[in-house]
């Protein structure tokens, strides 16, 4: 499942019950992209240390090759 720019997981959580109410044994939510506002102080500072670039081929959640395929 893919949820848009503006997730806040309400949304993504109440499709996963709904997906597993209808069979599915696995999901995953992935947000596409979040839109940083750097009006705000905390977001100038959280950006400026980011140093990984994105890796499609990683797990987000290992950190390495997905574990399920």
């Amino acid at each position: 499942m893919v949820d848009d720019t503006w997730a806040r997981g309400g949304h993504a959580q109440s499709a996963v019950l709904a997906l597993r109410a209808a069979g599915a044994a696995r999901v995953s939510i992935m947000v596409a992209a979040r839109w940083i506002n750097r009006d705000y102080a905390d977001n100038n500072q959280f950006v400026d240390q980011l140093q990984d670039t994105y890796d499609p081929q990683l797990c987000p959640v290992t950190g390495s090759a997905c574990p399920v395929a």
